[in-house]
């Protein structure tokens, strides 16, 4: 008798795989497959450590162009600049956006810590 393993969650599909291998032997293998998708592979990775890398440039273009008087779009525009050098083709910096384009203003007065 065949076995075939499939993890939580397939709901109506169940029905279609039991239909179609009606001598087939059904378990859970939810907990083995929640172990595997634990372990990245070198190819998960590599990848992880690039976005890691896209994200800093990114985050440093904006970081650096904040200054008194710079406004959320150019802020933004320099974070979307690195990205787009990265290779990445679509918006992806969020803006409030707005007529007054959310200037950034003199560094808040710090506020005490909670006791």
């Amino acid at each position: 008798m065949p076995y075939v393993a499939l993890a939580a969650g397939i709901g109506a599909t169940l029905g279609l795989y039991k239909a179609a291998l009606p001598d087939a032997d059904f378990w859970d293998a939810t907990a083995l497959l929640e172990r595997q998708r634990m372990i990245l592979t070198g190819r998960e990775q590599a990848l992880l450590a690039r976005a890691c890398m896209i994200a800093e440039g990114a985050f440093g273009a904006a970081r650096a162009a904040i200054h008194v008087g710079a406004t959320e779009v150019q802020v933004a525009a320099a974070a979307q600049a690195q990205l787009e050098i990265a290779g990445l083709r679509e918006p992806a910096v969020p803006r409030a956006g707005g007529p007054s384009a959310w200037p950034v203003r003199a560094p808040p007065t710090p506020i005490a810590p909670m006791p």
